[in-house]
């Protein structure tokens, strides 16, 4: 469960408090929903949301794009070798 503040987000898990203070940033609810919906997914996935997120909110999406490339190019290639160890 997540709450909203003009300073930071409080997430509520299990009498869990954790504060993350987040500046203010036209990106801030694009960020915490991009939190929100990876947290069910896998690792790899969750990954490639938190690079999105980050890198939206720095503007810097060259390097996205040639983060994501490299993550996409390793489970290609990881897909192949599985492919190929059949034969």
């Amino acid at each position: 469960m997540l709450f909203f503040n003009s300073i930071c987000t409080i997430v509520q898990s299990h009498q869990q408090y954790a504060s993350v203070p987040i500046s203010p940033h036209p990106c801030q609810h694009l960020s915490s929903f991009c939190l929100i919906v990876a947290i069910p997914m896998n690792v790899k996935w969750y990954l490639i949301v938190v690079l999105i997120c980050i890198f939206l909110m720095i503007s810097d999406i060259e390097n996205l794009f040639m983060c994501l490339s490299i993550i996409c190019a390793s489970s290609l290639e990881k897909s192949l070798f599985n492919f190929f160890a059949y034969f």
